[in-house]
């Protein structure tokens, strides 16, 4: 048992048996991931590259929105895969953020019987409400378990892929070579999406990702 006893909910109620989602629930949300990233690459490129087309442009898009499908992919795998068992088991803070998101859902109160809280006092670390909030409905369809905990956190870092191939691409706007500019904001989203460094902190419930 990872979370702290409450009286709000009751603390005489036992908390609901966690649902492991396996392969089932874990490969839609690739699959999710992966055409929601996709399918964006290709008009956000054209649109943000409508100044400069050239021949030599307009024949790279195609390519270039295929390795960002499948950049996009990749990282939705190895954030998504396994997220309940990867890390072996939840730290003090993500229980924390879990039963509070769980208690929000039940009673929209947390455990201290606070009513819609902005910052929750939790530990008396006093955490920042956004993620406990965006982990109210995870934790309403999976149950209260490190699936469920942990999933707005990998959604948040599988799209960061995606903005900082947007970021790179805005900062070399200026650039004339049209083509060394998509190549240069896809290699940022590609090393982001394998950075070993960045799989880490997605794989855990971490406020700062989404920022």
């Amino acid at each position: 048992v990872f979370f702290r006893k409450s009286p709000h909910p009751d603390p005489r109620t036992p908390l609901p048996a966690a649902r492991e989602p396996g392969w089932k629930m874990t490969v839609p949300l690739v699959i999710l991931a992966l055409f929601s990233l996709g399918g964006g690459f290709l008009p956000v490129s054209y649109l943000l590259g409508a100044h400069a087309h050239s021949d030599s442009h307009l024949s790279f898009l195609p390519f270039l929105s295929l390795a960002l499908a499948a950049a996009g992919f990749l990282a939705a795998v190895l954030r998504l895969w396994n997220l309940s068992d990867f890390p072996l088991h939840l730290t003090n803070d993500e229980a924390a953020l879990g039963y509070n998101a769980y208690s929000i859902l039940k009673t929209g109160r947390d455990e201290y019987g606070e009513f819609l809280p902005m910052i929750f006092k939790s530990f008396g670390d006093w955490k920042p409400g956004l993620y406990i909030y965006l982990a109210v409905p995870s934790v309403a369809i999976f149950g209260l378990n490190e699936f469920a905990t942990r999933l707005p956190s990998a959604l948040s870092c599988v799209a960061a892929v995606w903005l900082i191939y947007l970021v790179v691409r805005q900062l070399l706007v200026e650039n004339k070579k049209s083509v060394f500019q998509e190549k240069m904001a896809f290699l940022s989203a590609f090393f982001l999406a394998v950075s070993p460094w960045h799989i880490q902190f997605s794989r855990g419930s971490w406020e700062v990702n989404l920022s």
